[in-house]
């Protein structure tokens, strides 16, 4: 994967969100570097919707993909640290 992706202390802190159509979390690979692009997907078609927080060591990242403005990051969910759950 080549990307201008800038880790501290080599891991990257992504987020997701998550509403009621929306992949489980744990079968998902789509997260992306920006929080506010994740309540977006959270709140897309409901109030309801959930958003997450994680860590990801950049070795583990799949690709990275910047366009449509999402800053997408595919990642196996296994490989993600520090799961929690944010207040949306």
């Amino acid at each position: 994967m080549s990307c201008n992706l800038s880790p501290m202390n080599g891991m990257l802190t992504i987020y997701r969100g998550e509403g009621d159509l929306s992949t489980p979390i744990e079968d998902a690979m789509s997260w992306t570097l920006s929080k506010e692009v994740a309540m977006f997907f959270a709140k897309r078609f409901s109030s309801k919707g959930t958003c997450y927080k994680a860590k990801v060591y950049l070795q583990d990242i799949y690709d990275y993909l910047p366009e449509r403005n999402e800053q997408e990051i595919l990642v196996d969910f296994c490989s993600l640290e520090n799961i929690k759950k944010l207040n949306t």
